[in-house]
């Protein structure tokens, strides 16, 4: 395997990760979790989408 299919193979997969992330924050948003919570899903969001997105 070349280095640039393991690069967009590592990010479909943080992309999909990142998509999966928002049944616990629709969760979470529905049950008035507290903001923490709410933010630290928000932020591993973002970031997974971020990294994913580069590659």
């Amino acid at each position: 395997m070349n280095r640039s299919m393991i690069r967009f193979l590592l990010s479909k997969l943080l992309i999909i990760e990142a998509g999966l992330l928002l049944i616990p924050l629709i969760v979470a948003f529905i049950y008035h979790e507290p903001n923490q919570n709410l933010l630290s899903i928000s932020a591993t969001i973002g970031i997974l989408l971020a990294v994913g997105l580069l590659g």
